[in-house]
């Protein structure tokens, strides 16, 4: 019997003015488990991330959250299905008004009835979570990009959501903290109704959490399979991706 699909992407396309970035995407990620998307720095990944939470619209194709279609539903259906989500952008993306505290609280006030303690319990676990200590009352501003993306990290989970988003979680940290967000990563995905998306440029990383890696090369998806799948694939875009090959069937441009 086959997995349920959680999110369904179905021949989209996106162009950003003369830019074709999205040239007919299907991808298919069952629900319970950690997908990983990689390929060439500038492919399209993040903006694939977008669609997926909606906060950008195919110019053809669909995009389904279980049965859903997001094009039909109105910017309020939009912002309650979100609710589901949680995701990390690639450079944290806290408000810079706001404490490490608030920033993680921020959504716990906003989508919950929990008391004051509750908030401050369920912050001080996340943060625990990516091994950030005393940081509490800092500003974004007073930390590391590193440490932001940590933040970022910890925000994101707050929510418990069942669909996570990662935007290259691991970039611009030490080898022990990346090992610690990918435990982390695949800690949560030990739930089965959790489902997770996450882009990285990190091979070791994407081995760790990934039960399935897809390939986006030219707008679209060149490969889907298991990590050993992926090591073991001759298709020319992964061959060269995972070698860090220059000088391949395509320049580093092209890819």
């Amino acid at each position: 019997m086959s997995a349920k699909l959680k999110i369904r992407i179905r021949d989209v396309y996106k162009a950003f003015e003369d830019k074709k970035v999205l040239q007919g995407v299907d991808l298919d990620i069952p629900e319970g488990s950690s997908m990983v998307i990689m390929g060439g720095s500038g492919v399209g990944k993040s903006v694939l991330l977008k669609h997926i939470i909606g906060l950008l619209k195919p110019d053809q194709g669909t995009v389904f959250i279980e049965n859903t279609d997001l094009s039909t539903l109105s910017d309020a259906a939009l912002n309650d299905l979100r609710r589901n989500f949680g995701m990390s952008f690639q450079e944290g993306a806290l408000f810079d008004s706001m404490s490490v505290f608030e920033n993680i609280a921020f959504p716990l006030r906003r989508h919950t009835r929990r008391t004051a303690g509750e908030v401050r319990a369920r912050v001080e676990e996340c943060l625990k979570m990516v091994s950030l200590r005393d940081v509490e009352d800092k500003m974004p501003a007073d930390l590391s990009g590193g440490m932001k993306r940590r933040v970022g990290f910890a925000r994101s989970i707050a929510l418990q959501p069942k669909i996570l988003l990662f935007d290259e979680p691991t970039t611009g940290l030490d080898p022990v903290m990346t090992a610690l967000i990918a435990e982390t990563i695949r800690r949560l995905t030990d739930d089965p109704t959790v489902t997770a998306v996450t882009i990285t440029h990190d091979l070791e990383t994407a081995y760790a959490i990934g039960d399935t890696i897809a390939m986006l090369f030219r707008g679209r998806i060149v490969f889907c399979g298991s990590p050993q799948e992926f090591k073991d694939s001759g298709e020319p875009a992964v061959v060269q991706f995972r070698t860090s090959n220059p000088i391949g069937p395509w320049t580093e441009d092209e890819l």
